[in-house]
């Protein structure tokens, strides 16, 4: 059997071979394996050159040829099948076009042509220790395949590094972590590429758990992700941001205000007289202690009882609560969070003044 190579497209045709009388090109290969980084999974890049001449008994036919070629280099939708006279090499591949190089020459008789082509070559991931999926509550679990990169960042649930670990009550606060998902998605036609996006797209739009292989499992929620429409390609490349957190309360500020002490000065000044006030000093005054609470989280109720322990450890016992006392709940719009702000009056000081003040 001789060699066949076919190109077609919806609409046009184009075969050489010698029922056609159009000689089969010469056909040459090379692999790139691609990968994110040099690290993760990677998937195949197929390079084809083709280099070969249309024969005619003139220049219109040959330039006739020429513009079939051309006019099938033009779709988006190629498929290309090789026959090396012993098996199928290429078998119906859908194919992109890299370059067509057109030499200059007269084109009397015969017409010279290269083409550089390339397709994706579906990889295997065989490896279930580091297999991706991605539970959402509630429903099937969706399989990344092949597995995605991972990077992790995080970021620690306080304003400033120089702040504790732990809160006033011994409490944890964790940090906020995010994962970002990298990868790709193949397909052997567009129509299957668009179900796979689909299907990720559908999959990640629900809170649900991350299982990574064998090495950890973690409940999560989708921030943000990148799966762009690439139709008619059958390659695309996605990112997805997770995040959780490993402490139920995310933020905490707390302040603390004294009033100063002082003795109600009493101060008497003489209209029109050259006499100096008298400044007398009475009783020691009343001592005010303001504080503000707040903390943002997940869950109102564990938010209010955490605030609940804070507070144990820095009200003052005793005090008498000033009216204007206000706690609010942040609800929709941010972070669930609870502020609380009030204020106690205590008859005799709990701080004295700053020394030297």
């Amino acid at each position: 059997m001789a060699a066949i190579i076919r190109f077609t497209t919806p609409t046009l045709t184009l075969e050489f071979s010698a029922s056609t009388g159009y000689d089969p090109p010469l056909v040459s290969q090379s692999l790139e394996v691609v990968r994110r980084g040099d690290q993760g999974s990677s998937y195949q890049k197929v390079n084809v050159q083709l280099s070969g001449f249309f024969l005619g008994n003139d220049n219109s036919e040959v330039q006739a040829k020429i513009l079939l070629l051309l006019n099938i280099l033009q779709s988006n939708e190629i498929t290309l099948y090789y026959h090396d006279g012993a098996r199928a090499v290429i078998d119906s591949q859908r194919v992109w076009v890299a370059a067509h190089s057109d030499p200059l020459e007269w084109k009397q008789y015969n017409g010279s042509f290269s083409l550089n082509l390339y397709y994706f070559r579906l990889p295997s991931h065989t490896d279930s220790a580091l297999a991706v999926s991605y539970q959402p509550t509630g429903l099937a679990a969706y399989q990344f395949d092949p597995p995605p990169s991972i990077a992790q960042a995080f970021k620690k649930n306080r304003k400033s590094f120089r702040e504790p670990r732990l809160s006033l009550s011994g409490v944890d606060m964790g940090e906020s972590v995010q994962l970002v998902l990298e990868g790709y998605l193949m397909a052997a036609t567009p129509q299957l590429l668009e179900t796979k996006r689909a299907a990720m797209a559908a999959a990640i739009y629900f809170d649900g758990t991350l299982n990574f292989g064998s090495l950890y499992s973690l409940a999560v929620r989708p921030i943000e992700a990148s799966i762009p429409q690439v139709y008619p390609q059958t390659y695309l490349e996605y990112a997805i941001t997770f995040g959780y957190d490993n402490s139920a309360i995310t933020e905490l500020e707390i302040t603390k205000e004294y009033s100063r002490v002082h003795k109600n000065p009493l101060i008497r000044e003489w209209a029109y007289c050259p006499v100096r006030p008298s400044i007398i000093e009475r009783n020691e005054s009343a001592q005010v202690i303001s504080y503000t609470f707040k903390a943002s989280g997940y869950d109102l109720s564990v938010i209010r009882s955490f605030l609940a322990n804070e507070a144990s450890v820095i009200v003052e016992p005793g005090g008498v609560e000033l009216p204007g006392g206000i706690e609010t709940r942040q609800i929709r719009g941010g972070d669930p969070s609870i502020s609380v702000r009030f204020a106690k009056i205590h008859a005799n000081a709990v701080i004295s003044n700053l020394s030297n003040t």
